[in-house]
């Protein structure tokens, strides 16, 4: 089966859409996290350099950056508990399509 003929196949087309829906809403939310500590990191000083209590030495940016790696673990964790529990019963029902019109 050549490849046009796979992009034509509804459950290929479903696969396609649900993955795009799925990444593109994910790297927004990540573009913009990011870009929220790039801004602490540069242009907010006034924010970014506050320490979170008034003894401590632990500052905004850095509780934030800390945080943005921890959303990056989880965010990467949550795909791939999505991609397991709804991206592959799609990848084996286009692989069954294409096989039963090869």
């Amino acid at each position: 089966m050549d490849a046009n003929r796979i992009g034509k196949l509804p459950s290929y087309r479903k696969l396609v859409n649900r993955r795009a829906k799925m990444i593109w809403g994910m790297s927004s939310v990540l573009v913009i996290v990011l870009l929220v500590n790039l801004y602490l990191m540069s242009f907010g000083a006034n924010l970014g350099g506050t320490t979170l209590r008034d003894d401590g030495v632990i500052t905004v940016v850095v509780a934030y950056s800390i945080f943005v790696i921890f959303f990056g673990a989880l965010a990467a964790a949550f795909y791939v508990w999505w991609a397991n529990n709804y991206l592959d019963p799609l990848i084996a029902q286009v692989k069954r399509d294409i096989e039963g019109k090869a």
